[in-house]
């Protein structure tokens, strides 16, 4: 008897850190979906900085290595799909507006106390980086 596949919609979070002398881009898994459709609300419904992305992966559970499904979406900070990682562009947009100044964009300091590790569990909410 074969077995039902079941498959799960795994969305990180990309976003770029650091000055531009030693700029880094940083992941984390930030939510797990039953439906591509889900996973797609879940985005529109998050608010994100301008210098990160979404990668959705769905995977099926319990499948060997030879069975992992090999697709990969991308989504702009606006939930736009794109056909790739925006990681140039993204990466050019973070060293334009920060320069050499670690205060070119806005202090999140007080939101990390507030929110702490639970922020990108929080909708509408501001993805950060703890």
């Amino acid at each position: 008897m074969g077995r039902q596949k079941r498959v799960v919609w795994v969305l990180m979070h990309y976003e770029i850190l650091g000055l531009p002398d030693g700029i880094h881009v940083d992941s984390v898994e930030s939510h797990v979906s039953s439906s591509l459709a889900k996973a797609e609300e879940y985005i529109r419904d998050m608010w994100v900085e301008a210098h990160s992305w979404w990668q959705l992966h769905p995977y099926e559970i319990d499948a060997t290595p030879l069975e992992e499904i090999n697709k990969v979406f991308y989504y702009s900070h606006r939930s736009t799909r794109l056909t790739a990682a925006p990681t140039k562009t993204v990466t050019r947009r973070v060293t334009e507006t920060r320069g050499a100044s670690p205060r070119a964009l806005p202090d999140t300091t007080a939101e990390k106390k507030v929110m702490g590790p639970f922020a990108a569990r929080v909708r509408p909410c501001h993805v950060l980086t703890v």
